[in-house]
């Protein structure tokens, strides 16, 4: 039975190593790695026009055939037969427009731009609707299933989209945090962000939403153990100190050593890029 567009299941992913699923549920990665190039290139762009030469620089670099313009043809052709075999011939096409090629898919079947939308939507939402929010990037995150095309990002537009989607799921995650903080469970922060922000994140919002979470857990030694981290990180890898305002909450632990369950005012939610 072919996917319904409402599926939870995306036809497409490119938020872990690039997936292509067929109408009857079976899934494959397209080979080789140019034609994949070519469907994640297509894709991130859905229903909107990829120029040939814009193609031809992301598959093939400062290196391209001696007849690019044809060679991008042959591998749009041959991507064509493999998604009609899949299924997908009259539901997701790449058609010829102008100068260039069109994916004419809705982006609901791209996991990595389904995963945007809904993210901009908790982003929204946060500052009114705080749980519908968390519901929201709840979803969002599920999506996520790994580094973006797999981590293998070669050209530079893939080098921009995983960027973009990065930075989008850091988001998410302030978001949440956020929201979670404001309905008073600074446990569930704990326990979602503890487990990635001591890897090696160096973003300030993250490190201060799960200092704050644990200050009001009265957990504050841990927290001041995560200031010190993220300033050894900061001052190692990047040669500069924490901002005024962690500096700030910083000093206003060590001086507040008897309210170990100490209230830190959080800045608004971020928005969406």
């Amino acid at each position: 039975m072919p996917l319904r567009e409402d599926s939870i299941q995306h036809p497409i992913c490119l938020l872990r190593p690039t997936l292509l699923t067929a109408a009857t549920g079976a899934t494959c990665s397209p080979r080789p790695s140019l034609r994949r190039s070519l469907l994640e290139l297509l894709a991130m762009s859905a229903e909107q026009p990829v120029a040939t030469g814009v193609i031809v620089e992301e598959l093939w670099g400062g290196a391209p055939p001696l007849q690019p313009e044809q060679a991008v043809q042959a591998h749009v052709g041959r991507l064509r037969r493999t998604l009609t075999r899949l299924g997908w011939s009259r539901t997701l096409q790449v058609c010829t427009v102008g100068g260039g090629y069109l994916l004419d898919v809705s982006p609901s079947w791209v996991d990595a731009l389904h995963f945007e939308r809904l993210v901009r939507e908790a982003t929204a939402l946060s500052s009114t609707r705080t749980e519908a929010a968390i519901r929201i990037v709840d979803q969002a995150l599920a999506i996520w299933q790994g580094q973006p095309f797999g981590g293998a990002v070669d050209g530079e537009c893939h080098r921009l989209a995983a960027q973009s989607w990065e930075e989008l799921r850091t988001l998410a995650l302030r978001t949440w945090a956020q929201a979670q903080l404001r309905t008073g469970r600074p446990q569930a922060v704990v326990a979602r962000l503890h487990p990635e922000v001591p890897a090696g994140s160096a973003d300030e919002g993250l490190n201060m939403i799960l200092i704050t979470a644990l200050c009001r857990m009265g957990r504050k030694v841990d927290a001041m153990e995560i200031y010190r981290s993220l300033r050894n990180r900061l001052v190692r890898d990047y040669g500069i100190e924490p901002s005024p305002d962690l500096q700030s909450l910083y000093q206003r632990m060590l001086l507040d050593e008897a309210d170990t369950r100490l209230r830190i005012e959080l800045p608004s939610p971020a928005t969406a890029p």
